[in-house]
């Protein structure tokens, strides 16, 4: 998950800053995690119906984890609030990587264990640019198009 990927580096970079211990073992975090999402895509790219129904497992141990170290993250990004104006920086910026992993990890909950279906207003279709919104054109082969800008042209008014 990108989430985790960038989350786990500003923890220990905080952690650093406040002289926490806990965050020394950031590789290991993040190979766990790399672990869980690489189960997933195997699963995921099977055409068999019986590995496909271990999906709900493998999104469960990957947001159970995901989840634990969430919460190890926000009890530093408390403590960086709470702490010196050197950490003021790196705490907001954790906590605004958390607050849109959760919001990831809770549509993945949503759409795959408990098998609902996600609007389109709630999707979160990129962590790094999360204004990006799905639009849907009618365009022939490709039906969905990703972007941040939607520009359509009158063809009376381009004379």
């Amino acid at each position: 998950m990108d989430g985790v990927r960038k989350i786990v580096p500003l923890c220990v970079s905080l952690a650093e800053k406040l002289d926490e211990p806990g965050w020394r073992q950031s590789k290991h975090l993040e190979k766990a995690i790399k672990k869980c999402n690489r189960v997933i895509s195997q699963i995921s790219s099977s055409k068999s119906p019986n590995v496909k129904a271990g999906l709900p497992n493998a999104y469960k141990n990957l947001l159970d984890r995901t989840e634990a170290l969430l919460e190890r993250a926000k009890s530093l990004q408390t403590q960086g609030e709470n702490g010196p104006l050197s950490t003021l920086a790196s705490a907001k910026a954790l906590k605004e990587w958390i607050e849109s992993t959760e919001k990831l990890c809770d549509n993945a909950n949503k759409r795959v264990i408990l098998g609902e279906s996600v609007p389109n207003q709630e999707k979160l279709f990129s962590l790094f640019e999360t204004h990006t919104q799905l639009y849907r054109r009618g365009k022939a082969g490709t039906p969905n198009q990703f972007g941040r800008l939607l520009l359509a042209a009158d063809s009376t008014s381009c004379s």
